[in-house]
């Protein structure tokens, strides 16, 4: 029986990984230059969030060079080609919450405590909201209330928050603000 119960999650998973989204969000790029979306994708076989509803949908994003998220040192956080890369607004819109006050935690330290760390969440419209999380402490160039243009630089990233290495933690969801314990909060697949 536990088999059988193995092979109809492993099967519902792995249809998840091919099948199209519904309800998709198309965005703009949040960075410029040659970037790869990990831990992404409609499945628990591809993506860590999908387990989580508040982040289901999320894309963690990092910059590959020679095959690797880090040249050098990987104690450092500058090592991390990704660390310090300017974000973009991924479309016109209206900044609804910004946190900047939290550290960049040393490479491979993590916390629960306020998951997403310093993060940007930025109105769209049609009820979509685009959170950016892990980002640079004392980077955020956007304040709460202020209008944004697609392709305008909103802060950076970092590793502040629930991140075990420099990197972009990005979604669309439905609520103007991000929680971990917010239990309302739904996520939409992004399409760029």
């Amino acid at each position: 029986a536990l088999a059988v119960l193995g092979s109809v999650f492993l099967v519902v998973q792995l249809v998840g990984t091919v099948s199209a989204p519904r309800d998709a969000v198309t965005i703009g790029v949040p960075l410029t230059g040659r970037w790869e979306a990990i831990s992404a994708g409609r499945s628990a076989l591809v993506n860590n969030h999908w387990t989580l509803a508040v982040q289901r949908d999320a894309l963690d994003i990092v910059m590959v060079v020679d095959g690797k998220t880090s040249q050098g040192d990987r104690s450092r956080l500058e090592s991390f080609p990704i660390f310090g890369q300017p974000l973009l607004a991924v479309a016109d819109g209206r900044v609804t919450e910004v946190v900047d006050g939290r550290p960049d935690l040393p490479v491979g330290d993590t916390t629960w405590q306020a998951m997403a760390g310093n993060h940007v969440v930025l109105d769209i419209g049609g009820g979509h909201y685009v959170l950016y999380g892990h980002l640079r402490q004392g980077s955020l160039r956007v304040h709460e209330g202020e209008q944004v243009r697609r392709g305008q630089v909103v802060g950076q990233v970092g590793d502040s928050g629930n991140s075990g290495e420099p990197h972009l933690h990005l979604q669309v969801q439905n609520r103007p603000t991000f929680d971990v314990e917010d239990r309302n909060i739904r996520t939409y697949p992004i399409l760029f």
